[in-house]
């Protein structure tokens, strides 16, 4: 009696984890930047500031002069853990003028995407 009570509470908890797994919300995504001229802003006829681009980047204190890729996606209301993994990814040569815009850190180092998962309070 003993051995069969031990069976069906596992297979019990076997079907749990699996109905629990299933709840996942997988939410795949395919984005391409289009790169676009450089941002040139002329300060006086001896300085001029220029800046990577590419269509929709924004810009962020963190990253110094570089764009900034950001997306908004909603989830379900008991979403609380967030990943983002990049496949496929295609890199474009940089000239050597736009090479010396990037930080050397950064030119030898793969992309690493931050994301932060946040609940939007909507007033009624």
């Amino acid at each position: 009696m003993r051995s069969k009570s031990w069976v069906i509470l596992v297979l019990f908890l076997l079907l749990m984890t699996q109905f629990v797994d299933s709840q996942a919300q997988i939410i795949r995504k395919k984005n391409s930047l289009t790169w676009t001229k450089n941002l040139v802003f002329k300060i006086d006829d001896d300085n001029t500031l220029e800046f990577l681009n590419f269509e929709g980047a924004i810009s962020d204190f963190d990253y110094g002069d570089l764009p900034v890729f950001f997306q908004k996606t909603a989830v379900d209301n008991f979403f609380s853990d967030c990943e983002v993994q990049l496949s496929n990814e295609v890199y474009e040569n940089l000239s050597p003028e736009d090479r010396a815009l990037v930080p050397l850190q950064l030119l030898k180092s793969t992309l690493a995407p931050r994301v932060h998962c946040y609940a939007e309070k909507r007033k009624p």
